[in-house]
């Protein structure tokens, strides 16, 4: 079992003594680049840095144009906000429902006890004497 103090490496998993990596990297990040004062890849950096410039603009140009829009739609989004159905809205629709529903289905049950007992009237009024 190694002790609590000591350093492992995270790529090789060793042991690694504290003082020599931080030194490494020390000197390291102190150490000049190669090729003098500019480094290797910048030969075309002038290029490069006003191609992005031009970019942002244009996504600047593009963020102004999506702002406006956005103030837009969130304006139209407030006037239609008065046409939006409430809570009361729907349960007044769901109570008108049911009654409807109601009324159609004692309807139907009526119209369908009528239609059976209408020919059969005329029996039942000779029976009770009424008619002859």
């Amino acid at each position: 079992m190694q002790p609590d103090n000591t350093v492992i490496s995270i790529t090789t998993g060793r042991p690694v003594d504290p003082t020599t990596s931080v030194s490494m990297t020390l000197d390291y990040a102190e150490a000049p680049l190669r090729g003098g004062p500019r480094p290797p890849d910048n030969g075309d950096m002038e290029a490069r840095v006003a191609k992005l410039e031009a970019l942002a603009e244009k996504t600047s140009e593009r963020m102004t144009s999506i702002d406006l829009r956005l103030a837009k739609i969130e304006g139209k989004q407030d006037e239609f906000g008065k046409y939006y159905a409430t809570k009361a809205d729907v349960e007044s629709v769901k109570t008108s429902v049911s009654e409807a529903k109601y009324s159609i289905i004692v309807w139907v049950v009526g119209a369908i006890l009528f239609t059976q007992v209408l020919p059969a009237m005329p029996g039942v009024l000779r029976a009770l004497g009424l008619i002859k």
